[in-house]
């Protein structure tokens, strides 16, 4: 939260990306002004989250900034045995190439 008292929700967030952490950091704050946002996303903030909001809300922007920080890897199907994969502009085997002298 932006307005704790004690070190302000902005002092933990400068310390946060000065210690090269990498800990990514949501902001839960009543300041809904666009220049409020701005400031908070210009501090560091990976996701601004303005109060009230639903608790599911808060469950979701933690798992978005997770998609994006990282991104699952696109997993390969394993190939089937004996299957073989065609080069692009390749006939199947024992077709002949389109424009070759074979019939």
């Amino acid at each position: 939260d932006r307005d704790i008292p004690g070190p302000t929700g902005d002092e933990i967030a400068r310390r946060i990306v000065a210690s090269g952490s990498g800990i990514p950091i949501l902001m839960l704050t009543a300041a809904d002004r666009i220049d409020d946002k701005a400031s908070g996303f210009e501090l560091g903030a990976d996701d601004y989250l303005t109060k009230p909001f639903e608790l599911r809300e808060l469950v979701l922007h933690p798992q978005a900034v997770r998609r994006i920080r990282h991104p699952r890897r696109r997993r390969r199907r394993p190939h089937r045995h004996g299957a073989r994969h065609r080069l692009p502009n390749r006939p199947p085997h024992g077709h002949p190439h389109p424009g070759s002298t074979h019939e």
